[in-house]
């Protein structure tokens, strides 16, 4: 390679233990309805997390589970597995087998629910949502077409913001794309061209002046429905964020951090998915088979194959371990995807837990990633810890990278920092950081288009600077995409 090398910072130097943390503040488908898009075909490239899933649930206790559940409290919101995971590329033999079980899974569901009354489902997907009793758990039981079923967890955004940070003094703006060595990549070309990240999310503005031309495709998946009397649509309009809530302008945020006009890979398209409900609170939420459906349409509609499926969500409850046997068939998705060279990357969560991280972040094969900052005292990067909306962390975590007054797009009306100018710069937590890398994953994968999701994580963890969380001791690399690219 001709071009000057950028600086190493190698992440076998000592991690760093910063003394003062930095404080928490601060070519588409037809739109709507209709036949479902052409699917895809891609090679599958092999790819496994290093830590062991935990054994699955059997379809037997997983019924068991939610008739407890039921008998409890006399109904319980349920996703029926309908489909499973495939096991290799998404050719036309696997599509068309999935497809007409999907479809033999749905018609057990309702000749058993007795109608569709309650339900939410997507023709061919895997997945469809009902609220139950336990005669209607029963009568699922005996339908052999049904798979298997779960309780249905709604997840909320990982991520916040509030106005200044650190005494009201803000960080310089785009601090991180220095930090993550990406003026070099820009400077010399690398900017994940050819690429595709979906960003999994509350919609996007493909509207704004830094996503414009950005967002290549979208899709909507949703248990209330996606404005055209269906619980699905297809299209860039059909992943437009929602409007009923300031937090409606997440998704907007996190897609430019990911692939926008100032993101990390700006050459690479969004894939915008709106898989949000509106919650009881009047914010949106996520629901599990909302989120199983749309690692679906990742996995057989959006071509190539992309390099990264981003999810800014998670649960309360940290979790220690792997979770996969919390909702094996959600854990199989993403296993599929990245045995398709695509990584699921899922925020670790902004619980402020030093023991473990969010669900869906728990699951064996996802891409982990915790908030890193800068701090007062030294303007190094340190894991924002120690205080309210601090970043989970424990061994689960993958990579660190910038999560901490990112500044990126909202939407123009739900901008409420005091100037609408569509832009703010004082988001933080975990759903900051997980774009970021996203975007690194569609850089690497254009630069070196051979890599697995494997190969491509381990040259981030070669290729990063090490930081230890001073809370539990874990060391973990911090993104350095220059690196990534130029060492390999």
């Amino acid at each position: 390679m001709s071009t000057p090398a950028p600086l190493r910072l190698s992440a076998a130097a000592a991690g760093l233990v910063c003394a003062a943390l930095l404080g928490t503040a601060g070519a588409s488908h037809a739109d709507g309805a209709g036949p479902a898009p052409q699917r895809t075909q891609g090679a599958a490239q092999a790819g496994a997390k290093a830590a062991a899933a935990e054994s699955p649930t059997g379809r037997a206790a997983a019924f068991d589970q939610v008739t407890r559940l039921a008998r409890r409290h006399g109904t319980v919101t349920v996703t029926i597995i309908l489909a499973e995971a495939p096991t290799r590329a998404p050719d036309a033999g696997v599509r068309s087998r999935l497809t007409d079980q999907a479809s033999a899974g749905r018609a057990a569901a309702l000749r058993a629910l007795d109608g569709p009354t309650g339900t939410s489902s997507v023709p061919g997907a895997p997945a469809m949502t009902a609220t139950v009793d336990a005669a209607d758990l029963a009568a699922l039981r005996r339908e052999p077409a049904v798979l298997s079923i779960a309780r249905n967890i709604d997840f909320r955004a990982a991520g916040t913001t509030t106005f200044g940070i650190q005494d009201g003094v803000q960080l310089p703006r785009w601090w991180h794309l220095k930090k993550m060595g990406l003026d070099w990549t820009y400077a010399h070309g690398y900017n994940g061209a050819g690429q595709r990240i979906v960003v999994v999310d509350s919609g996007v503005d493909y509207t704004h002046p830094w996503l414009q031309g950005h967002v290549v495709d979208g899709a909507c998946f949703s248990s209330d429905g996606c404005g055209n009397g269906l619980f699905y649509a297809y299209g860039i309009q059909a992943g437009k964020n929602c409007t009923y809530a300031v937090s409606c302008a997440h998704g907007t945020h996190v897609a430019q951090t990911a692939a926008g006009k100032y993101g990390a890979a700006r050459s690479a398209g969004i894939v915008a998915i709106n898989a949000s409900h509106r919650s009881a609170s009047g914010r949106p939420t996520y629901g599990t088979a909302d989120l199983i459906n749309a690692l679906w349409y990742s996995y057989y509609y959006v071509s190539p194959a992309p390099a990264a499926v981003n999810l800014s969500i998670g649960g309360s409850t940290t979790y220690a371990t792997t979770c996969d046997s919390t909702n094996q068939p959600l854990a199989d998705w993403i296993t599929a995807l990245r045995s398709r060279g695509t990584a699921t990357v899922i925020a670790a969560g902004n619980s402020n837990s030093s023991t473990g991280v969010s669900y869906p972040a728990c699951m064996s094969r996802a891409v982990v990633v915790g908030n890193a900052t800068l701090t007062s005292a030294t303007g190094r990067p340190a894991v924002l810890g120690g205080r309210a909306g601090a970043s989970n962390s424990n061994r689960l975590v993958d990579l660190w990278a910038p999560g901490t007054d990112i500044c990126s797009a909202v939407p123009t009306s739900l901008d409420v920092d005091g100037t609408r100018d569509g832009a703010d710069c004082s988001w933080y937590g975990t759903s900051m950081a997980a774009p970021q890398v996203s975007g690194a994953f569609a850089v690497l994968k254009a630069a070196r288009p051979s890599y697995s999701v494997n190969q491509s994580l381990s040259a981030f963890v070669r290729n990063g600077l090490a930081i230890t969380d001073s809370r539990n001791g874990v060391t973990r690399s911090m993104v350095n995409v220059a690196n990534a690219v130029y060492y390999g």
